[in-house]
């Protein structure tokens, strides 16, 4: 007896044909997956931060123009790393409140804290863009794209924008208006590409544009998140960085969610932020250590 898959199409019955093709489907998926599986034992370390600052350790990164900007652990320093020149040096905090959050642009970091802040990276100058009010006071996550600053406020269940002008900053608009099924308390993480992306603990990923949610689904991955995801998407990049700490895994999708690889190692269990810094590179924060991801 002749094997199904020795049979031209055409001498096959129609469900001949639709299993066939099911079969066919199942070991395209298979071999994607397991050429876009990568398990490390060990991480590359391109960078242990406590050489630069005794005791320093990290609690958030951001990754710009070939340098590396850490948030230290007690929220009052960024640590800035610029990876071509072997540098480094320490930026303190514009005033005594704490760092929730910041961004870098161009040549300055704009900071989320007792309002918005900016400091210039080539003098140091630090200005106060926006004194602390109601969209601001309790909002937990900061976003820059262009001139337009985003900010996440869960209390006030809305994503504040400013624009930037000749002027200063605009006033605050409450950008999102599609809000349906929306859990402000669970969201863990934003970023902005042009798009607006938000990421919860319980493993979604939410796609907005002109404050209304877009289609975003997952493709390809057989081992959906279900916990707590950190996300990265940059303009200049097709690539969607979403870092899965319970699972021990980052992953790369496209940004039309095609799964692309992801990365397991126990080493990843004590990460606490990603950088996408390019298609095939990413940087992960752990305590002290800085890994360097490449796929």
């Amino acid at each position: 007896m002749q094997e199904l898959n020795t049979i031209p199409d055409q001498e096959l019955s129609s469900a001949g044909k639709n299993y066939r093709q099911e079969q066919r489907e199942v070991l395209a998926q298979l071999i994607q997956e397991i050429s876009g599986e990568n398990d490390l034992d060990r991480l590359q370390v391109a960078f242990d931060l406590s050489s630069f600052q005794e005791n320093f350790l990290g609690k958030k990164i951001h990754s710009f123009d070939k340098k590396i900007y850490v948030l230290e652990s007690n929220q009052k320093e960024i640590l800035e790393i610029d990876s071509t020149q072997n540098t480094h040096r320490i930026i303190p905090a514009p005033s005594e409140a704490l760092i929730r959050d910041f961004a870098a642009l161009d040549n300055r970091l704009i900071l989320l804290s007792d309002g918005l802040w900016q400091i210039d990276l080539d003098s140091l100058e630090k200005k106060q863009l926006k004194t602390q009010g109601e969209s601001d006071q309790e909002a937990t996550l900061l976003a820059v794209y262009e001139n337009y600053f985003y900010l996440f406020n869960p209390s006030k269940r809305n994503i504040y924008r400013f624009t930037e002008t000749n002027d200063g900053l605009s006033e605050a608009i409450g950008w999102l208006v599609d809000k349906q099924g929306l859990d402000f308390t669970s969201i863990q993480d934003m970023a902005v590409d042009g798009d607006l992306w938000l990421s919860d603990n319980t493993g979604k990923i939410l796609r907005y544009s002109r404050g209304y949610q877009s289609d975003f689904q997952i493709q390809g991955l057989a081992e959906a998140p279900s916990d707590t995801l950190e996300i990265e998407a940059k303009p200049e990049s097709e690539t969607l960085l979403a870092f899965d700490k319970a699972a021990k895994r980052l992953l790369i999708f496209r940004k039309n969610g095609e799964f692309l690889s992801q990365i397991r190692s126990n080493e990843l269990a004590a990460v606490t932020d990603v950088s996408l810094v390019s298609e095939q590179l990413a940087y992960a924060l752990s305590g002290s250590i800085l890994y360097q991801i490449q796929w």
